[in-house]
C-alpha cells in the first residue's frame, strides 16, 4: 500500500482538486502546492517564490479560484469537526506544550474559571490546544468565545471546540468577526426570549421551527414586538391556541400585503398584485383580524412600542 507520510506539519487539500487534476498543468500544481505548504500575501510574492512569470501565477490562480480552491480573500481553510477530536496529545505532550509557552497555560487556567471547572480534564486541554495552536486563533479570541458560552450556561469545552471550528469554517476568524457574529447572536437569542414570554413559552426551549418563524418575523419582515403580540392575539381570538402557525400566517399576510417578497422588505407604495386573490381563497380575513388584534393592543402596549428598523 502506498501511502503520505503525515507529521506534525501535514497539510490538507480540498478533496475536489481530485476532480480538476486532469486540467491542471505543472504551473498550476505548483502554485497549489505553494499556496498550501506557505501563508503566501499576493501573487508577485508567489512569483518570486516559484522563480515564475507574475501573469503565469495569475493564470494558475485564475484556474484554481474557478473551481472554487483558491481565493484571494483571507485564509479560511476548512477543518472537519473530527480534526480536532482525532488529535492526540498525551499527558506529557501537554506538559511539554505548557512550559514551552506560558501563554497556553495561562489561557487555559483563564478558560477554566470562566466555565467554574474545579480541575480541565485531559480532552479539555487537548481542546484548547487545538484551537490555539492547530487553528491559529488568538488568545483573545478564545477568551471572548468561552465566556460567551459560559454566559449562555454552555459549560462544555467540547461544545465551545465546536462552535469554534464551525466559525472557522465561515471565515469567522478574528476577534472583529467573532464579536459582530456573537452580537447577532445575543440579539436573536434576546428576541425569542421575548417572543416566547408572549407566547407563553419561556418555560420551554423553543423548537427549530418556532424559531424559525421568529427569524422571518424579526429579521426578514422586521416585524415589532407590537405587530408580534396583535398576531398571537389574532391566534388565541381565531384557534383559542397560542399558535405559531397562525400567527405566522397573520404576519406573512401583512408582510406581503404591504409589498414585500422573499427578495426584499415590504414597500407600503407597492402592493403584491396577488395579495387580493390569497385573501379571497381564504375563510377569513387576516387583514382584518390584524388590525384588530392590534388596535386593541394599542393602548396595553403603548408603553414598550418598538419601532421598526
Amino acid at each position: 500500500m502506498i501511502g503520505l507520510v503525515y507529521g506534525d506539519d501535514d497539510i490538507r487539500l480540498p478533496a475536489k482538486i481530485k476532480d480538476k487534476l486532469e486540467f491542471a498543468s505543472e504551473c498550476d500544481l505548483r502554485v497549489l502546492l505553494t499556496v498550501a505548504c506557505n501563508d503566501v500575501k499576493t501573487e508577485a510574492d508567489l512569483a518570486s517564490m516559484l522563480s515564475l512569470e507574475l501573469s503565469e501565477v495569475k493564470n494558475s490562480i485564475a484556474f484554481w479560484r474557478g473551481a472554487d480552491i483558491i481565493t484571494t480573500r483571507a485564509r479560511t481553510r476548512a477543518v472537519p469537526p473530527s480534526e480536532g477530536a482525532s488529535m492526540s496529545l498525551t499527558a506529557d505532550d501537554v506538559d511539554d506544550v505548557c512550559k514551552n509557552d506560558l501563554s497556553v497555560k495561562g489561557l487555559i487556567d483563564k478558560c477554566q474559571l470562566m466555565l467554574h471547572i474545579g480541575t480541565m480534564t485531559h480532552a479539555d486541554t487537548q481542546s484548547i490546544i487545538y484551537l490555539k495552536n492547530n487553528l491559529k486563533l488568538d488568545s483573545e479570541y478564545i477568551l471572548i468565545l468561552f465566556q460567551h458560552f459560559a454566559d449562555r450556561e454552555k459549560m462544555s469545552v467540547k461544545y465551545i471546540e465546536t462552535a469554534a471550528i464551525s466559525f472557522y469554517d465561515k471565515g469567522i476568524v478574528t476577534v472583529e468577526a467573532l464579536e459582530k457574529q456573537l452580537t447577532q447572536e445575543k440579539r436573536r437569542h434576546e428576541t425569542e426570549i421575548e417572543v416566547a414570554r408572549i407566547f407563553g413559552a419561556a418555560d420551554r426551549p423553543l423548537s427549530q421551527k418556532e424559531k424559525a418563524f421568529i427569524s422571518d418575523w424579526t429579521e426578514k419582515w422586521h416585524m415589532s414586538l407590537d405587530e408580534i403580540r396583535a398576531a398571537y392575539d389574532a391566534a388565541v381570538d381565531s384557534t383559542h391556541s397560542p399558535s405559531f402557525q397562525y400567527a405566522n400566517a397573520v404576519l406573512k399576510n401583512r408582510y406581503e400585503s404591504q409589498g414585500g417578497t422573499s427578495d426584499q422588505p415590504a414597500s407600503p407604495k407597492r402592493r403584491r398584485s396577488s395579495a387580493a386573490n390569497d385573501k379571497a381563497e381564504a375563510s377569513f380575513d387576516l387583514d382584518e383580524i390584524f388590525s384588530k388584534a392590534l388596535a386593541r393592543g394599542n393602548g396595553a402596549y403603548a408603553d414598550t412600542t418598538d419601532k421598526k428598523e
